[in-house]
């Protein structure tokens, strides 16, 4: 009942042009559930952390509040061929004037709850929705770090399959595994305790040994598979 006071009276505060708010999703069941939540935790500490540190990378049209006149200055950065990420394109864009603010608002009244996906086919069709918007962002330190993230990725994959051959390889695998999975735990359990989640931690290593399979396959589905354009 509080959600769009707590929007203002921050607002009144910074002034800001563009406020990102927390988003959160429901209890899931199994593995999989608690998988979502883990990687929506994270996606929710990088947003946050970049935010706080002046660099923007990414945002949730489901929690988002913004200047109409920043929207209307902005709107031809908005992509509309695309089905998806009109709410990030207008983040990179905001980001690109220096005199405009983009706010991370830390409130629990201003956090929305959002459903997971029921099953993995619409999981799928939903991170390949999100992945078609990257081939349009222009915003360079978003794109290193999306290409620093999937060659991490790729290396884990490679040393695990070359493991095989040459066990030496496996050690490497766990080197990588670990330079990784240090700053995950870091951002995921700081996000997880103050969404209050922090049993979901239990389910970490895990989800940390089975992401890379998850990124490869979601990859592959959505640059195999029909585009999302309008």
């Amino acid at each position: 009942e509080n959600w769009l006071g707590t929007i203002v009276a921050f607002y009144e505060k910074t002034g800001a042009d563009m406020i990102v708010c927390p988003v959160k999703l429901e209890r899931g069941k199994g593995f999989f559930g608690r998988f979502q939540e883990l990687e929506f935790l994270s996606l929710q500490g990088v947003t946050a952390g970049s935010i706080l540190s002046g660099n923007s990378t990414m945002c949730n049209g489901a929690n988002l509040a913004f200047k109409r006149d920043a929207y209307m200055f902005n709107r031809d950065n908005l992509h509309p061929e695309l089905l998806t990420g009109d709410d990030v394109f207008l983040l990179h864009s905001i980001k690109k004037n220096e005199k405009s603010r983009i706010e991370w608002l830390e409130a629990f009244e201003s956090v929305v709850t959002t459903l997971p996906n029921p099953d993995a086919a619409r999981f799928l069709k939903q991170r390949r929705r999100w992945i078609s918007k990257a081939t349009a962002f222009n915003d360079s330190f978003t794109i290193v770090l999306g290409i620093v993230t999937f060659v991490t990725i790729l290396l884990q994959i490679f040393t695990i399959v070359a493991g095989f051959f040459n066990h030496t390889f496996i050690y490497i695998y766990l080197l990588i595994l670990t330079l990784k999975s240090v700053p995950d735990l870091l951002i995921i359990h700081n996000t997880a305790v103050r969404y209050g989640r922090r049993e979901l931690m239990v389910w970490f290593i895990p989800s940390q040994v089975v992401y890379p399979v998850y990124v490869l396959i979601t990859a592959c589905f959505a640059f195999f598979s029909p585009g999302q354009r309008t």
